[in-house]
């Protein structure tokens, strides 16, 4: 083998490590800071619209729970267009049973569809990724799965969550680690929010930043 040769196989392979990496969603880079919030005043920003259940911040930390009555999971909206963007945040529960939900709705006018756009549903043990049904035609434009994969989440534990929406893409992970990469043409819409839902009791969340996608 001449040296030519060798030095396209190498350079082969070298692209093929990096569109591994794109892939995965490692290599993304971060553009401006749209929003951050800690939570250090104890206060829920204005940018946070509550729509059920009881959201409030202690200690520090965002916390979500049902009101029984409501028979809904407790939903809060936080404010910030995005279309592609990286959304960063801690998640903890505080009982045996972790139910929690990220999603998204589309910008009015977006879609010709009535409902949600995506969503992502962590449990102590799954993490899911779906596409809303059309609400309006549920039978014609129903909701589908986009991807599932297990998990061993402990109670009472901080986890690192990170979701980027890339062109028709969403892609998860936890702690570093990514576990799901969903596909749809529906994600490539413009977003007004980020919206948190807690089932139950016990969910808290801190630490979210969002960054545009370079």
């Amino acid at each position: 083998m001449n040296i030519k040769h060798f030095s396209l196989i190498i350079c082969c392979m070298l692209f093929a490590q990096a569109f591994e990496c794109i892939a995965e969603g490692q290599e993304i880079a971060k553009g401006n800071l749209l929003m951050e919030f800690d939570f250090s005043s104890n206060e829920l920003g204005e940018k946070f619209i509550v729509k059920r259940g009881v959201w409030k911040v202690k200690d520090g930390v965002l916390s979500g729970n049902e009101i029984e009555s409501e028979h809904h999971a407790a939903s809060c909206h936080l404010i910030q267009e995005t279309k592609n963007a990286i959304f960063e945040f801690r998640l903890k529960s505080s009982t045996d049973a972790m139910n929690f939900n990220v999603g998204f709705d589309p910008v009015k006018g977006e879609l010709n569809k009535v409902g949600h756009i995506h969503a992502v549903s962590i449990t102590s043990k799954i993490v899911s990724m779906t596409v809303a049904g059309d609400k309006k035609s549920p039978k014609e434009n129903p909701a589908a799965r986009l991807g599932r994969a297990k998990l061993n989440l402990k109670n009472d534990t901080w986890y690192q969550v990170r979701l980027i929406n890339i062109g028709d893409e969403c892609r998860v992970s936890i702690d570093g680690k990514t576990l799901l990469v969903g596909k749809h043409p529906e994600i490539a819409v413009r977003k007004p929010a980020i919206i948190f839902r807690a089932f139950g009791e016990g969910i808290q969340v801190d630490d979210i930043r969002i960054w545009e996608i370079k």
